[in-house]
């Protein structure tokens, strides 16, 4: 099983009334999955990325998402940085406290950052074939029909990595990718509409998904190690939420790999609401 081709849910219940900007008695950090392989909040390498959720509680008991109403604080501060919407990225080796804040409210948690100057394997079905799906393009609509769309073809769903891989860098003769100047090629260019892309914008160019192709391209276009650990599931968090009207909740989605280990993959997750006249959910997992 690959990360593009499984599910996760969470159950959203929208009973509640439309709620105010109420004092908060506490904050604390939802925590990631924990297992024999759990790493924890650990980021490993310069690519690597973290979701934060935090709770905040009412008085009153009521629990709601405050991860993005929080000011963030890291001490020591050169070894992650965290933006207003609790995302994480590493700046080097070494231990931090992240501190998440609101009022009289505050809640702490370490963080531990390795290898930031490594250079880390990318696979290709684990990580590139992911990316065509979440932003469309090897849906039945486009690249992934039969046949392909002008002269770029995927397998449907990223169902076939192999015959993916083997297009893009056998038969398709590196015709859309330059490991010698990876920003040229057309795979990027197009997918970040540098260039004219019938199907539109994809990425930004500043974003986790084309930082990651790019890696891909110039570390010469690996497709991975036979032993590679694959995905074996993943999971949403939280699991389940009552939610005011007008209320939002960051989700956090995480992979379980066959070794054991488990790593957050919310940025890299494709999410649909199965009923957007209740709710509904950005790219980034943001529920409205």
């Amino acid at each position: 099983k690959r990360l593009h081709l499984i599910f996760a849910t969470a159950l959203l219940c929208g009973t509640m009334p439309s709620e105010s900007a109420a004092v908060l008695a506490k904050i604390d950090f939802e925590t990631l999955p924990t297992g024999p392989g759990a790493k924890g909040l650990r980021l490993s390498g310069s690519g690597d990325r973290l979701q934060l959720l935090v709770n905040g509680y009412e008085v009153d008991g009521r629990r709601r998402d405050v991860s993005r109403e929080v000011t963030y604080a890291v001490s020591p501060a050169k070894v992650v940085t965290v933006d207003a919407t609790g995302f994480v990225k590493p700046l080097a080796d070494g231990a931090a406290t992240i501190t998440a804040k609101t009022g009289a409210a505050q809640a702490t948690i370490q963080i531990q950052v390795e290898k930031f100057g490594e250079v880390q394997e990318i696979n290709f079905a684990n990580r590139i074939v992911p990316i065509f799906t979440k932003t469309g393009c090897n849906s039945g609509g486009c690249h992934g029909k039969s046949g392909g769309q002008n002269g770029f073809r995927l397998s449907l769903l990223g169902f076939e990595p192999q015959e993916d891989f083997e297009y893009l860098v056998k038969e398709a003769r590196l015709r859309r990718i330059f490991p010698a100047a990876p920003d040229h090629s057309l795979l990027l260019r197009k997918g970040a509409a540098v260039v004219p892309h019938g199907g539109g914008r994809r990425m930004d160019v500043d974003s986790h998904d084309y930082d990651l192709m790019r890696r891909w391209i110039a570390a010469g276009l690996p497709y991975g190690k036979a032993d590679d650990p694959t995905v074996s599931r993943i999971e949403v968090l939280p699991r389940e939420r009552v939610m005011a009207e007008k209320a939002e909740q960051q989700l956090g989605v995480y992979a379980h790999y066959s070794d054991g280990h488990i790593e957050d993959v919310t940025r890299a997750a494709l999410f649909e609401a199965n009923d957007k006249e209740i709710a509904e959910v950005s790219e980034n997992g943001l529920i409205t």
